[in-house]
């Protein structure tokens, strides 16, 4: 989803849901505001809302708080987060504010920073509060859920701001503010976010980052870096596996039909790779492998066959560094080179090359690789399936249908040629 869509369904969600929203801080002039917010750094509303009564009852303007000292402020706000700054704050910025700005709270965001205990913050929340500024006052609510829904990408409260102002309409800057912090005080939690309940979950990246937590456990905890890559990779190497075949094996003209039937045969498969990717998330990947397939009758006489085979692969994978889960599509075609058959004392009495033999079939595997700078680590598991018409050569010329099914485990060393930018 663009960015720019989330915006636009979360800012949409928040005004059909909760409308204009107002402070939980209570408070009736600019001055009471002020010194409330100041308050509430680092502390809850709750609390704040619980000492203020008293304090305002004691210093209810401007004036009577500049004649106070910080001693005396300090006994109505003990009981917040560090009193003793935040008294010292208050009888500062109130002797401030009578001797530099004659008693009245200044309006403008960068001659409120110059009051004692006053940062971007306070300033953005008073002006947005008051006069229904587009300004963004980023706490640490609004800091998480942004970063958490996706909002933002911001690594401090100053870039989290400028994204949020950046995206968000200035008709619906004040509210956000207010929207964000309740949406993180009441139900995108520090702790446990309740996205059970979350009206907005639907376009949350923390539904992406909990797949990811999942894919990374089954990886083997490998973390999952999946940014997007743009430009050409190409990489080869060498894989190696055991490949398990079973199917049919038909001779029509076999006056011992049961011989027909192919059992299971464990053999050993190697070969080499190449891919090709120009486009993101999606390659083109080619191979050229040995395998051994076989078969066992009801008597323990059983044949095994030698095949090179050459599969055309769709690579579709996710993740670009670290860690790439990948899925393999394509059809292949195999070229037997070599026949042997088996008896029941397992003594070869036939083991020649082929004149022609060839099947065809298609092929779908699954797996992860590690990409580190030594190279890349790949595990897949394959099935393939093969039914074409075999032609053969031995000794009877006959002719031979086949089913060939092959599950195979396989374990690459690759590496870039050519690496994305």
């Amino acid at each position: 989803m663009k960015l720019q869509d989330k915006y636009k369904n979360i800012i949409d969600w928040f005004n059909k849901n909760q409308g204009t929203q107002e402070t939980e801080l209570h408070y009736k002039t600019d001055f009471q505001l002020l010194v409330a917010v100041i308050l509430s750094a680092q502390c809850t509303d709750k609390r704040v809302n619980l000492v203020t009564p008293a304090l305002f009852e004691k210093f209810p303007d401007v004036f009577s708080m500049a004649k106070a000292s910080a001693e005396e402020v300090f006994e109505f706000v003990k009981s917040v987060s560090y009193p003793n700054n935040k008294s010292k704050h208050l009888a500062n910025m109130a002797k401030m504010v009578v001797e530099q700005f004659g008693g009245k709270i200044p309006s403008d965001v960068d001659l409120l920073q110059t009051l004692p205990g006053v940062g971007r913050k306070t300033a953005n929340v008073m002006v947005a509060v008051l006069y229904n500024q587009p300004r963004m006052a980023v706490d640490t609510h609004v800091f998480r859920v942004a970063r958490r829904i996706g909002l933002s990408t911001g690594k401090t409260p100053l870039q989290v701001e400028n994204e949020l102002v950046s995206n968000i309409p200035q008709k619906d800057i004040p509210n956000a503010h207010h929207w964000l912090i309740l949406h993180g005080r009441y139900v995108c939690t520090a702790r446990k976010p309740k996205c059970e309940s979350c009206g907005i979950a639907e376009w949350c990246d923390k539904k992406m980052k909990y797949l990811q937590i999942i894919i990374m456990v089954f990886a083997l905890n490998f973390g999952l870096n999946a940014q997007t890559y743009k430009g050409e990779e190409i990489i080869v190497g060498v894989k190696g596996g055991v490949a398990l075949s079973s199917g049919s094996f038909v001779e029509p003209n076999n006056s011992r039909p049961e011989q027909n039937a192919c059992y299971h045969h464990l053999g050993g498969f190697g070969g080499l790779a190449f891919r090709y990717s120009g486009e993101k998330y999606l390659a083109v990947q080619v191979e050229a492998n040995f395998m051994q397939r076989g078969w066992r009758s009801y008597n323990d006489f059983s044949r095994t066959f030698n095949y090179v085979e050459i599969p055309l692969l769709a690579h579709a994978f996710y993740g670009a560094k670290g860690f790439r889960w990948f899925v393999n599509f394509g059809p292949e075609i195999s070229f037997l080179v070599n026949e042997s058959q088996w008896g029941a004392a397992d003594t070869v009495y036939m083991s020649e090359p082929v004149k022609s033999r060839f099947d065809y079939g298609l092929l779908v595997g699954t797996g992860f690789e590690i990409h580190t700078k030594a190279g890349i680590y790949q595990l897949e598991g394959r099935y393939e399936f093969g039914f074409g018409d075999v032609f053969s050569a031995l000794p009877s010329d006959t002719f031979r249908r086949s089913a060939n099914r092959n599950i195979t485990l396989t374990f690459g060393i690759l590496f870039n040629l050519k690496k994305y930018k």
